[in-house]
């Protein structure tokens, strides 16, 4: 049976003002498998949350207890009896180092906005959160949410590429959402090599 799409995650966005376009690679920290381990929705949080440090408006979440995120997906999940394979999925988007005619402080803002526009989008099914980490070079905004819905306990549908596939539609909402913001948005692979144990 085929599942209706999600048609909700693809808007019609239009860029206001006139404003310099930025460069940013996404990419999907859940390739090949990963994010299987049953303490991966732990060590996932902990690290998008830098162990909740982070303050708004850098970090925010939807339908779960912000003081124990993991541990609300996992309810849910368990809810469901769906507390196997992928635990939780997570998208990176890295901005590219600023340039001379660039104000740091935008990038910093437009993560932010994004972080907060993402998971509004999917937060009427899916229990997300997003977190924006800063370092001298750049600015990375990671958003998370659980593959299992709180609405009805329906895994993400995958389907690559194809009109069932709600990642896919959630990665394309995801870009169209930076695009109206002025960030041009480029796929990224993450090596093999990066994934520590127990993610």
């Amino acid at each position: 049976m085929r599942v209706q799409p999600i048609v909700r995650y693809i808007r019609s966005f239009k860029i206001e003002r006139s404003i310099t376009m930025r460069i940013a690679y996404m990419a999907s920290m859940n390739r090949r498998g990963h994010y299987t381990h049953p303490y991966t929705r732990e060590n996932v949080v902990k690290y998008i949350t830098q162990d909740y440090t982070i303050k708004p408006p850098y970090f925010g979440c939807i339908a779960v207890d912000e003081h124990d995120i993991a541990g609300s997906m996992t309810r849910i999940a368990q809810k469901y009896q769906q507390d196997t394979y992928v635990r939780i999925r997570h998208i990176m988007l890295a901005f590219c180092p600023n340039e001379p005619d660039i104000d740091p402080a935008s990038d910093l803002a437009i993560a932010c906005e994004l972080g907060q526009l993402f998971i509004r989008e999917i937060g009427w099914k899916f229990q997300a959160l997003y977190a924006v980490h800063q370092d001298p070079i750049q600015v990375r905004l990671h958003v998370a949410f659980n593959p299992v819905s709180y609405v009805d306990g329906t895994r993400l549908h995958l389907e690559y590429k194809s009109e069932d596939d709600e990642l896919y539609h959630i990665k394309l909402a995801f870009k169209s959402i930076a695009y109206s913001h002025g960030v041009c948005v480029y796929k990224c692979n993450i090596p093999e090599e990066q994934f520590p144990e127990g993610f």
